[in-house]
């Protein structure tokens, strides 16, 4: 069915921070998570004995799904992202039950339920994503770590600003889904698509509305997803007139997307560099509409020179430990 059936994995690779591995911390048992702040002060930046050595190492709240542990890593930016979302988790714990929006059947059309229900995605689940989010988006992303249980409850008396963002979160992933639901019907019923764009703009849309999208991708990108999803749609409008020039622009597009994927499914996407990668993965998205849609205008530059050279960056840890 041109592609219905595509691997929502790549989507869901996104998630950089539960996808990096844990740089040989210890594992923690179930006994040892903990759904409150009772850490004390955790530091920034510890020094332990190693075989005679001094080692410094870097404390951290590390989400385990259903509770937080603190874990200890020798790299600070690692350090640094794992905290993040073990803050986020502390929080959405403690505000949830009073402030999580629900998601009720009215609150979607036919198709958008529809659409939840052929990716699997519950509505509950489709909430607690869109609370997550806001709580990262809120409460966490850019501002100054919480360290210690006095940050963390002032943190979270900060409810107008999170509930802005649940309401904004939510209004954005709820038109994306819409969206969606209308640009894979259209994709699979018109029969002038050729199979292999269709099939493109599934693999494309796959990975921009997927389990735990709201969650994962913060406010500033999903604000562009009207413009990705208007540009998808307008590729198939071409593409079922002139199949020749959409193949000719896959083909540039093409090399671009196929080594993201490789990089953040493969086994050395915890050598790149977490930010560059993100930042080229929305570059391509970017490149994507100025290969296909060129009148919706690109948020920045997008060029192959430009998408080469932040390649460089976000790589250039992997390609150093290989040699």
């Amino acid at each position: 069915s041109k592609g219905k059936d595509l691997d929502a994995a790549f989507g869901q690779a996104m998630d950089y921070v539960r996808a990096l591995p844990d740089g040989g911390a210890a594992g923690q048992s179930a006994a040892a998570l903990s759904c409150t702040w009772n850490f004390g002060t955790v530091p920034a930046v510890t020094e332990g004995d190693h075989g005679g050595w001094t080692v410094k190492l870097h404390p951290a709240l590390k989400d385990e799904g259903g509770g937080v542990a603190l874990r200890s890593y020798p790299d600070e930016a690692l350090a640094a992202r794992i905290h993040a979302q073990g803050v986020t988790r502390l929080l959405t714990f403690a505000l949830a039950r009073d402030f999580r929006m629900p998601l009720r059947a009215k609150d979607l059309d036919f198709e958008a339920a529809r659409h939840l229900k052929e990716m699997d995605y519950e509505t509950a689940q489709f909430a607690d994503d869109v609370f997550e989010g806001a709580v990262r988006a809120a409460l966490v992303a850019g501002r100054e770590p919480v360290r210690d249980e006095r940050a963390f409850v002032a943190r979270a008396g900060e409810r107008d600003a999170l509930m802005a963002a649940q309401g904004e979160i939510r209004a954005l992933a709820l038109d994306a889904v819409a969206r969606t639901a209308r640009l894979v019907t259209r994709s699979e019923a018109d029969e002038r698509i050729p199979a292999d764009v269709a099939e493109a703009v599934q693999n494309q849309l796959v990975c921009l509305v997927f389990r735990g999208f709201p969650a994962r991708v913060a406010p500033e990108r999903l604000k562009h997803y009207p413009r990705y999803l208007k540009g998808a749609a307008l590729r198939l409008e071409r593409a079922a007139n002139a199949p020749a020039s959409d193949r000719a622009k896959e083909a540039l597009l093409k090399p671009h997307w196929t080594r993201y994927v490789a990089a953040v499914t493969g086994p050395d996407r915890a050598k790149c560099d977490a930010k560059a990668l993100d930042d080229y993965r929305w570059l391509v998205e970017e490149y994507r509409i100025s290969l296909f849609a060129q009148e919706l205008h690109t948020a920045q530059t997008a060029s192959p020179k430009r998408l080469d050279a932040l390649w460089q960056e976000a790589t250039a840890s992997s390609r150093s430990s290989s040699i």
